[in-house]
This record gives structure tokens, sequence and C-alpha cells, in this order.
């Protein structure tokens, strides 16, 4: 038989592998509109290459055993899309396989992950008993007539010649990638970019890979790496100058309470002429308040407020919290600065210590004692752990026979997404509509969670402590809210990350000339740990901390930067998910329109070297090989 006709016969066999790839056409599609990713047919093209070549393996085999591994593929990677939407609709990213180290806490976040779930993920799934019972009672003995009018070498050969096609056109698309941009790969700003370009199930291929080089090839850092971390943090100490606030706090105690999901739209907002956070308003008023200071976090979220801010270092390089991935490295940090300088240092978080790593990671940098929920009396516990309440009274407590001066980092909890863990006799907010919608739990939970500080404030000025300590508060990452809801209360987004913002507060007796000041400069996480040593007169010039003191500055505002290379200037925003300038789109911060400068470029190319010296600090675990003593 002529060849043409061996070609129409093994097509014909394999007509549930073409009816396969057209329904996984219609799942690639349905993620892509459900994740709101950039669609590129190309790309599309690539996804079904790389599922083609695995259907098309299958097909070396038993009939039988094909029909089952095609079955089990599709299930798999039905399941890929799922996770990989629901992670997405959560943190905005992609999953990685980094992340599987934190598998244990997936656990802790099924209530989040549950309220996510929607109906329309359940066509993801709807084809498979639709195929089963294609292949029960309809296309078995169609099939395996064809098959077998079909020499398995010819079929083999056949395979060979579909599969060298499909990998050279997928390996088109990755060099016009990289023709593009050489160190597209090295970069990896974000998850988000590579399944853009790559297609979903290639980018897991090409993770799993970057994983497994990561593992077994760590970077070497060259001496040229380490004089070029060297030099720029050389040149960023040229302007630790001293000014009136530099030591204006010495030896009072610090306070760091870092509130769960606390967004910067929730102070001095009113709905229904309540206040939803009056203790926060009030505070503000006692106390200075940055209100255009950002979220900096990545995937590892409340991890990565904790470390970027008692760091002052970006988060991790590699997709995942840097509390696993970097658990082994020596960094400096502000608690171990503070015990060198007398401090008792503590942290306190009403849940248990395994998680985020935080029971190996808080001593790691520096934290004396650390107190999780097996070490608090029985109480009250909302959601995840204990309530706010419960955690701020017995902390109170604690605090009051502390060893002065002391420091100490409190983690809150209740206000947890999804936020409708709150008991209802807590929903203390007439709140009409938004009761019961995602908004509304989220008003209740924050307006519970500021009763909570607000007792625990006024405990503090009971001891004496709120007149002897720094009180600082900031919110670790944002909401999570959806846009559409955030509407409902007034706030409509121009441009992404406009309202990627989190509330910093510090207060201090010796502050109290500046009460109510309300201070405009664009500020984040990392500027935390300078900002205190700077009031606490204590010396950043052994440091290598890449933030700055938002008190006294004289150098030119520096750009707030983001893992994804997108950052904010002095007055606008570069957004960019892949950290391409290229790429990117400049808007006014104040009025949401579109512009570019000269100093646009030159302000770029400052904040991809600023994340370049973070991550070389990172990857080589360069702090203790820059403080050695010669």
């Amino acid at each position: 038989m002529k060849l043409p006709n061996k070609l129409i016969q093994f097509l014909v066999a394999k007509t549930d592998l073409f009816i396969l790839l057209e329904i996984f056409v219609f799942k690639l599609l349905l993620f892509y509109t459900i994740g709101k990713l950039h669609f590129y047919l190309l790309t599309l093209g690539v996804s079904v290459a790389g599922i083609s070549v695995l259907l098309i393996f299958c097909d070396w085999f038993s009939f039988r055993f094909r029909i089952g591994m095609f079955i089990l593929i599709d299930v798999l990677l039905s399941a890929v899309l799922l996770i990989d939407s629901l992670y997405l609709s959560f943190y905005n990213e992609l999953t990685s396989i980094s992340l599987l180290a934190q598998a244990g806490q997936i656990g802790e976040v099924t209530g989040s992950l549950m309220r996510l779930l929607d109906w329309k993920y359940i066509l993801y799934f709807i084809d498979i008993p639709l195929l089963v019972l294609f292949y029960r009672y309809r296309f078995s003995k169609f099939a395996f007539f064809y098959e077998n009018r079909v020499k398995k070498s010819v079929r083999i050969v056949l395979s060979i010649g579909i599969i060298i096609i499909l990998f050279a056109g997928s390996a088109f698309k990755i060099q016009s990638v990289i023709g593009e941009d050489q160190e597209f790969f090295a970069k990896r700003y974000s998850n988000k970019m590579l399944v853009e370009v790559l297609g979903v199930y290639n980018y897991h291929v090409f993770d799993v890979y970057d994983y497994i080089k990561n593992s077994l090839y760590k970077k070497e850092i060259t001496s040229s790496d380490i004089q070029k971390v060297k030099s720029w943090f050389d040149d960023q100490k040229k302007d630790l100058s001293k000014g009136p606030l530099f030591g204006k706090a010495k030896g009072q105690n610090v306070i760091l309470i870092q509130e769960e999901a606390l967004q910067a739209f929730v102070v001095n907002l009113r709905i229904n002429g309540q206040e939803v956070t009056p203790n926060l308003n009030k505070l503000t008023r006692e106390s200075v308040y940055f209100n255009n200071f950002y979220d900096q976090t990545a995937q590892g979220t409340t991890s990565d407020g904790e470390f970027i801010s008692l760091v002052s270092l970006y988060p991790s390089p590699i997709p995942g919290s840097i509390f696993f991935k970097f658990a082994g490295n020596d960094f400096n940090s502000l608690p171990k600065v503070l015990n060198q300088s007398g401090y008792m240092t503590m942290s306190a978080h009403g849940y248990i210590g395994s998680f985020w790593n935080r029971e190996i990671m808080h001593p790691k940098l520096g934290i004396q004692k650390s107190i999780f929920a097996k070490d608090f009396a029985n109480g009250e516990t909302i959601g995840w752990g204990f309530s706010d309440g419960e955690f701020f009274k017995q902390i109170g407590n604690e605090l009051a026979n502390f060893k002065q001066p002391f420091f100490t980092f409190l983690i809150t909890l209740t206000n947890h997404h999804p936020y409708d863990s709150l008991p209802r006799n807590y929903h203390n907010l007439d709140l009409e509509n938004l009761e019961g919608t995602m908004i509304g739990d989220y008003l209740q939970s924050v307006h519970y969670a500021d009763k909570a500080l607000g007792e625990f404030i006024t405990s503090l000025k009971n001891t004496g402590l709120y007149e002897s300590s720094i009180l600082v508060i900031y919110g670790d990452h944002d909401a999570v809210i959806p846009p559409e809801q955030l509407k409902q209360i007034g706030i409509n987004s121009l441009f992404e990350r406009q309202h990627d913002k989190v509330p910093f507060i510090i207060h201090s007796s010796v502050l109290e000339p500046m009460s109510g000041e309300v201070v405009e400069k664009a500020a984040g996480h990392l500027d935390i740990t300078p900002t205190l040593l700077y009031l606490l007169g204590i010396s950043q010039e052994n440091s290598y901390f890449m933030g700055e003191s938002l008190f006294d500055s004289t150098s030119d505002s520096r750009p707030v930067i983001f893992r994804d290379g997108s950052f904010v200037g002095e007055n606008h925003i570069f957004v960019s998910a892949d950290g391409n300038f290229e790429n990117g789109e400049y808007f006014n911060s104040q009025t949401g329109e579109k512009e570019i400068s000269e100093k646009d470029i030159e302000e770029y190319r400052a904040a991809q070297a600023r994340l370049e010296v973070s991550d070389l600090m990172i990857l080589g675990d360069l702090f203790p090989r820059l403080t050695v003593k010669k």
C-alpha cells in the first residue's frame, strides 16, 4: 500500500488524539481568559505542540495502554490548569516547583482557595467523563481496526517525524525570545511573563529544569561580583548624613507590628458615616504617617514582608519564599544590629512556628526569643489561630515585664484572606448591601483588627511603654481584593499598583513636634530597618541594607522597586510584567496619564542595578564575605 494511504489510516486511527488537542486548545484559551493573561497565537501553538509530543509518545505502546494514558494525561494537565488558576487568583502569580517545599502549608490556605473556586473551573474537567464514554461505546473498535492496518514500525517513524516538526517549532519560538533578550530566562522577574511567552505547560517544564539547575549548579559568585556589590554599597553610604533626628530616640524600645493584609485605603475611610479604622486614624494624628508606602512583597507574601522589613533586601530572585529557599544564608538584619547594641529581641505570632519556616528563620535573623501558638495560654481563636484581641492581650502582659530596652516584632493574623472567619458578633459595621461580599467581609475584619490594636495601644499607655518606645505599624501586603469589589467603595484603579500601598505609621515621644504630619514621599518595606536605626542613632556604616532612612534624607528620592522590575519614582510609576523597559508603561502617579521623560531610562537602569545587587547578596550569601576581617 502506498505511503499516503498508510498516512491516512494512521491519522484516522488517531482521531481521539486530534479531539483531545482541540479540547486542550479550548482549555488553554479558558485558562488565559480566567487568568487575564496576554494571549499570543504562537504561544498557544507551542503549548499544543508540547501536549502533542506527550500524546504521540504514548502511541508507541499498546492500544489499551494508550487509552488509559490519554485519560490520565487529560486529568493531570487539567489539574495543572486548575491549580495554576487558583494560585493566580490568590497571588497574581503562577505556581513553581520550588513552592513544593512549602506544600505543608497548602492545608492552611484551603479556606482561601475554596473561596476562589468557581463554577467555570468545572470546564477544565467536563470532557473527561465524556471521553471515557467515547472510548467505551464508540471509538475503540473503530480505532483498533485502523491501528492494526499500519505496521508498528511505520507508526513509530511517522510519530518521530511529527515530534521533530513540533520540537523544531517550539525551539524556533524559544530562540526568537532569546534573540530579543539574551538574559530573558536569567532575569525571570515574573512567572506570568514566562507563561505568556512559553505557554503554561512548557513553562512548567522549564521551571523543573531551572529548579534542578539552580539546585545542582548554584551561581558562582566571582570576585568581580563581590566588588560590584561592595562598590554599590560604598557609593550609597556616601549619602549617610546625620541630621537633627539622628539618635533622637536613642535607648527607646522598638515595638514593630506587622498587620496582616492591612491596606492603606482603609485609613480614614468612612462607610455609611462610620470610621473603618478609628484607632489607626487617631494614631496617625499622634504620629508620622507615610501615605505612599508601597507593598514590595512577592510570592513569599507575609514572609516576604518580614524578610524585607528586617533585612532590607528584595524578595527571593528564585520563585518561592526566601524563608525556605535561602534558610541557610547568614543575613544582616535589624534584630542582629540591635542585639549588638544591648537590646533584648523577641518575635510573636499566634500560629504554629513551622508556618513560613519562622521557627527556623527568626533565630537566624537574630531574634533571641520567639513566641508561637504553643507558648500562649488558652484563649480565643478566630480562623487560623489566636484572635488579634487575645494575641495583643497576652503579649501586652509579656511586654510589661521585659527588661528594657527591647525590640519586639509582632505579627497579627485575624485579618487573613478570605476574611470570612470573623464571628458575626464582631460584625460591628453597618455595611448594607456590602454585607456578605468579600469587600464587606474585609471591612468587618479590618474594623475588628483595628479595635484589637486600639486595645493594645491603651495597654501600652497604661504601662508607660507608649511613651518610652518607638511604635511602628505597617501592613505586610495587599488584601487581594478584586478591582470590581474595590469599585463598590469608590476605589477605581487607573493603572496597576496605583493602590498597592500599605499603611506605615511611626510614633515616638521624640517625634511629638511632627505629630499628624503626612509624608508624601514614596517609600516601601526596605526602608523600615534603616529608618529605625537612624532614629536610634545606630550607625549603618558596617551594614548592608538597601533601603534608606525616611527622616532627614538629603539624597535624591530613590525609586521604590518591586520584584517584577516595576518601580515607583518621585511622581510617576513604571509598570512592567517582565522588567523590560520596552514592554513597560510609565504613568503619572497623580493623574494616571501615560507619560515619559528623559530621566525614565536612567531610573530604569538604576532600578535594575539595585535588583542585581540584592540578588547577588542573596544568591551568593555575601554578607559574611563582605564583612570578613582580613
